[in-house]
């Protein structure tokens, strides 16, 4: 069986910032509350969450009590009450990642990055947590490791990404109807990027936009934004530059009110930005990350009903006072941070982005924290 890439480095991050978050000190804001924290067997390092039509949270965990990647699945009720609904046991996927969807026809539809035949599945389950594997990808041209979510088309079909795999080698865009029958968009052949690691967005436009983290198959090398029409042709809009940008983006593009992408990055050098990018591919640094504040975003922005963005990211250097932070940021580019998490309530929100619920407060989850280091499930009031 081949091992997911980036599996390693998944669990590596929510180790670190359950290690971290016992040499980290300092009180909550008074916005935040604590709504679970995750204990065995329910699951460890939430990877994100959804809010479903039935008024209830829906997400993944990396892992669980079983260890190898045998993540879960489970609902939250807003005061934070979890039913676990699934544990996946490899057949039917492992390591679960973020991004599950709920599609118009009222089912979830999610990835995992390993399992099924060896290589990823795409698989519905229903609120009560009935789960079917719609999808397992084979390998080679057929594509691998499927590191992000998927997104429903205004086709009815499913687009998504493997980080690998395809033609050559670079990762490649599928769609899949809700009956697992598979088509390949687009191989990427590393000229127009490589190792796609983040869901797609369409567009009001009716285009499909979306990153790469790699452009031209080597690490030091940034990745691309780019747009897809939907048959399939493709354009890279921006190719970051390693020596001058922060170079790899990893969260999913979120449209803005006036039509603009925005996004996020990080680097080896540069801690991370955030940006926005027209659809002719005019490009503007709005933010660049310090190690007071944080590093390294890979969960992507939230567009909330007040017309903020707002996104959380885990902690910066050793100088930082911290586990990670919740932050705003305006249209107009100012940035603010809202909160700094210490560890009990919370370490590593690196991975799920915020949710908006109908009380019009942001819920999330960490990866890392709380009394068992599993991870918390959370809700930030935000000033009125």
């Amino acid at each position: 069986m081949k091992r997911d890439p980036l599996s390693n480095w998944k669990q590596t991050i929510l180790w670190f910032f359950s290690f971290a978050a016992l040499y980290t000190s300092g009180p909550a804001a008074a916005q935040l509350t604590t709504l679970h924290e995750f204990v065995d067997p329910e699951g460890r390092g939430p990877m994100g969450i959804l809010l479903a039509t039935d008024g209830n949270f829906y997400g993944a965990t990396a892992d669980s009590h079983l260890g190898s990647g045998r993540g879960t699945l489970f609902s939250l009720t807003p005061d934070g009450a979890i039913t676990t609904l699934h544990t996946f046991a490899g057949s039917d996927g492992l390591s679960p990642n973020n991004g599950l969807i709920q599609a118009s026809d009222g089912n979830l539809y999610g990835t995992t990055s390993r399992g099924g035949d060896g290589l990823g599945v795409i698989y519905k389950m229903t609120t009560n947590g009935d789960l079917t594997t719609i999808y397992s990808f084979p390998g080679g041209v057929g594509g691998e490791t499927p590191f992000s979510g998927l997104i429903e088309g205004s086709d009815g079909n499913f687009y998504g990404t493997t980080f690998s795999g395809g033609v050559n080698n670079g990762g490649m865009i599928f769609n899949v109807t809700p009956e697992g029958s598979f088509t390949a968009v687009h191989f990427f052949d590393r000229s127009d990027g490589a190792n796609p690691a983040a869901a797609l967005i369409q567009g009001s436009d009716g285009n499909f936009y979306g990153t790469t983290s790699r452009e031209g198959g080597f690490q030091q090398v940034g990745g691309t934004v780019f747009q897809m029409t939907p048959d399939g042709s493709l354009t890279t809009l921006h190719a970051f530059d390693a020596s001058q940008e922060s170079p790899t983006p990893m969260a999913q593009l979120v449209e803005g009110n006036d039509g603009v992408f925005w996004g996020t990055t990080f680097g080896q050098f540069i801690r991370g930005r955030v940006f926005r990018i027209t659809t002719d591919g005019a490009l503007e640094n709005i933010h660049t990350f310090d190690v007071s504040e944080g590093n390294n975003p890979a969960a992507s922005l939230l567009l909330a009903s007040d017309g903020n963005f707002y996104g959380i990211m885990g902690p910066g250097g050793s100088t930082i006072a911290g586990a990670g932070i919740i932050f705003k940021v305006t249209p107009d580019g100012a940035f603010l941070i809202l909160h700094r998490f210490d560890g009990t309530d919370g370490a590593g929100p690196y991975f799920g982005a915020l949710v908006e619920g109908t009380d019009g407060n942001l819920y999330g989850v960490t990866g890392g924290g709380g009394a068992s280091g599993n991870g918390t499930f959370f809700r930030f009031e935000l000033p009125r």
